[in-house]
């Protein structure tokens, strides 16, 4: 099976539920990408700034 990634802004919440976020962040994918579903895995540079 193959899945595609498409470019755009995700929104991320951290917390012990969605009721309790305790971190919130988003990163940019920056192009449209296809992948073979058994060999997906996300790796990004970050960095962060508080």
């Amino acid at each position: 099976m193959r899945w595609k990634v498409e470019k755009g802004m995700i929104d991320v919440q951290v917390g012990s539920s969605s009721q309790d976020i305790h971190l919130e962040g988003a990163y940019k994918i920056k192009e449209d990408a296809w992948i073979l579903g058994r060999e997906r895995a996300f790796y990004a540079k970050v960095r962060m700034e508080s």
